[in-house]
Protein backbone atom coordinates (compact mmCIF):
# COMPACT_ATOMS: atom_id res chain seq x y z
CA UNK A 1 0.00 0.00 0.00
CA UNK A 2 1.39 3.27 -1.29
CA UNK A 3 0.67 6.34 1.26
CA UNK A 4 1.50 9.73 0.20
CA UNK A 5 2.47 13.07 2.39
CA UNK A 6 -1.07 14.64 1.80
CA UNK A 7 -2.70 11.04 3.02
CA UNK A 8 0.00 10.67 6.16
CA UNK A 9 -0.51 14.30 7.19
CA UNK A 10 -4.35 13.97 7.20
CA UNK A 11 -3.84 10.13 9.25
CA UNK A 12 -1.96 12.26 11.88
CA UNK A 13 -4.04 14.91 12.40
CA UNK A 14 -6.82 12.84 12.42
CA UNK A 15 -5.35 10.71 15.37
CA UNK A 16 -4.86 13.97 17.01
CA UNK A 17 -8.24 15.28 17.38
CA UNK A 18 -9.25 11.56 18.68
CA UNK A 19 -6.49 12.28 21.11
CA UNK A 20 -8.37 15.76 22.01
CA UNK A 21 -11.68 14.24 22.15
CA UNK A 22 -10.08 11.28 24.47
CA UNK A 23 -8.86 14.17 26.98
CA UNK A 24 -11.71 15.89 27.27
CA UNK A 25 -13.79 12.76 28.17
CA UNK A 26 -11.50 12.12 30.97
CA UNK A 27 -12.02 15.24 32.19
CA UNK A 28 -15.67 14.26 32.56
CA UNK A 29 -14.82 10.66 34.27
CA UNK A 30 -12.77 13.11 36.57
CA UNK A 31 -15.77 15.48 37.23
CA UNK A 32 -14.27 18.32 35.58
CA UNK A 33 -16.94 20.84 34.87
CA UNK A 34 -16.41 22.97 31.79
CA UNK A 35 -16.50 26.55 32.87
CA UNK A 36 -19.92 27.47 31.29
CA UNK A 37 -21.49 24.81 33.48
CA UNK A 38 -20.32 26.65 36.30
CA UNK A 39 -22.22 29.45 37.90
CA UNK A 40 -21.52 32.55 39.30
CA UNK A 41 -23.40 32.09 42.30
CA UNK A 42 -21.36 28.32 42.46
CA UNK A 43 -17.88 30.59 42.30
CA UNK A 44 -18.65 33.01 44.78
CA UNK A 45 -20.56 30.46 47.26
CA UNK A 46 -16.98 28.38 47.33
CA UNK A 47 -14.63 31.40 47.16
CA UNK A 48 -16.78 32.69 50.74
CA UNK A 49 -17.17 29.64 52.10
CA UNK A 50 -15.63 30.11 55.90
CA UNK A 51 -13.82 26.32 55.25
CA UNK A 52 -12.13 28.00 52.18
CA UNK A 53 -10.80 30.71 54.16
CA UNK A 54 -9.69 28.83 56.75
CA UNK A 55 -7.42 26.71 54.26
CA UNK A 56 -5.87 29.96 53.00
CA UNK A 57 -2.77 30.89 54.87
CA UNK A 58 -0.68 33.60 54.36
CA UNK A 59 2.87 34.40 55.58
CA UNK A 60 5.92 37.00 54.66
CA UNK A 61 9.31 35.18 53.70
CA UNK A 62 12.05 37.34 53.68
CA UNK A 63 13.71 37.90 50.83
CA UNK A 64 17.80 37.14 51.01
CA UNK A 65 19.01 40.94 50.21
CA UNK A 66 16.46 41.73 53.56
CA UNK A 67 17.71 39.02 55.25
CA UNK A 68 21.52 40.27 54.51
CA UNK A 69 20.74 43.75 55.73
CA UNK A 70 19.62 42.33 58.73
CA UNK A 71 22.27 40.70 59.43
CA UNK A 72 24.84 43.31 59.34
CA UNK A 73 22.92 45.81 61.70
CA UNK A 74 25.92 45.33 64.01
CA UNK A 75 28.24 46.54 61.72
CA UNK A 76 25.88 49.70 60.57
CA UNK A 77 25.74 50.73 64.10
CA UNK A 78 27.25 54.12 63.99
CA UNK A 79 29.26 53.07 60.91
CA UNK A 80 29.01 57.08 59.84
CA UNK A 81 31.03 57.94 63.55
CA UNK A 82 34.38 57.14 62.50
CA UNK A 83 36.05 56.90 59.28
CA UNK A 84 37.14 52.91 60.53
CA UNK A 85 34.28 52.08 61.18
CA UNK A 86 32.49 53.04 57.72
CA UNK A 87 35.76 51.18 56.31
CA UNK A 88 34.20 47.89 58.37
CA UNK A 89 30.91 48.39 57.30
CA UNK A 90 32.07 48.89 53.78
CA UNK A 91 34.22 45.09 53.26
CA UNK A 92 31.20 43.65 55.78
CA UNK A 93 28.99 44.38 52.60
CA UNK A 94 31.01 43.32 50.01
CA UNK A 95 31.79 39.85 52.19
CA UNK A 96 27.78 39.30 53.20
CA UNK A 97 27.31 40.22 48.93
CA UNK A 98 25.57 43.61 48.95
CA UNK A 99 27.94 45.37 46.88
CA UNK A 100 30.22 44.39 44.79
CA UNK A 101 33.84 45.27 44.20
CA UNK A 102 33.15 48.33 42.24
CA UNK A 103 30.54 49.56 44.94
CA UNK A 104 33.03 48.76 47.54
CA UNK A 105 35.55 50.84 45.42
CA UNK A 106 33.08 53.52 45.32
CA UNK A 107 32.39 53.48 49.39
CA UNK A 108 36.03 54.35 49.55
CA UNK A 109 35.73 57.27 47.29
CA UNK A 110 32.92 58.57 49.61
CA UNK A 111 34.44 57.99 52.13
CA UNK A 112 37.70 59.74 51.24
CA UNK A 113 35.55 63.10 49.44
CA UNK A 114 33.46 63.41 51.92
CA UNK A 115 33.30 66.39 54.48
CA UNK A 116 31.99 64.38 56.65
CA UNK A 117 30.67 60.83 56.87
CA UNK A 118 26.49 61.55 56.21
CA UNK A 119 24.12 60.57 53.83
CA UNK A 120 24.11 64.62 52.70
CA UNK A 121 27.13 64.57 51.92
CA UNK A 122 27.17 60.97 50.18
CA UNK A 123 24.18 62.23 48.34
CA UNK A 124 26.09 65.44 46.99
CA UNK A 125 28.80 63.80 45.93
CA UNK A 126 26.86 60.99 43.86
CA UNK A 127 25.03 63.88 42.25
CA UNK A 128 28.08 65.92 41.39
CA UNK A 129 28.36 66.04 37.38
CA UNK A 130 32.14 65.54 36.94
CA UNK A 131 31.75 61.86 37.42
CA UNK A 132 31.60 59.67 34.06
CA UNK A 133 28.30 57.83 33.90
CA UNK A 134 30.07 54.47 35.50
CA UNK A 135 30.78 56.12 38.45
CA UNK A 136 27.43 57.80 38.93
CA UNK A 137 25.76 54.29 38.54
CA UNK A 138 28.60 52.82 41.56
CA UNK A 139 27.93 56.11 43.52
CA UNK A 140 23.81 55.90 43.38
CA UNK A 141 23.84 52.17 44.00
CA UNK A 142 26.16 52.63 47.06
CA UNK A 143 23.88 55.43 48.56
CA UNK A 144 20.53 53.54 47.65
CA UNK A 145 21.84 50.44 49.75
CA UNK A 146 23.06 52.50 52.75
CA UNK A 147 19.65 53.85 52.77
CA UNK A 148 18.32 50.69 52.38
CA UNK A 149 20.31 49.35 55.35
CA UNK A 150 20.04 52.19 57.11
CA UNK A 151 15.84 51.68 57.42
CA UNK A 152 15.71 47.94 57.66
CA UNK A 153 17.72 48.41 60.87
CA UNK A 154 15.66 51.76 62.49
CA UNK A 155 18.15 53.90 61.18
CA UNK A 156 21.56 53.13 63.13
CA UNK A 157 23.81 55.01 61.31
Amino acid sequence: MKVDGQSLLSAIYQQNQAGAREEVSDAKLHHIKPLEEISQTQVTTDISNPNTALRIKDYFEPSSMLKKAKEVREDAIDAFGSKERFDNLANTLQKASIITHNELSAMRYLRENAQKLSFDEFEKIASNDTHNMQMKGLLDSVVHKLHYIDSINGGVM
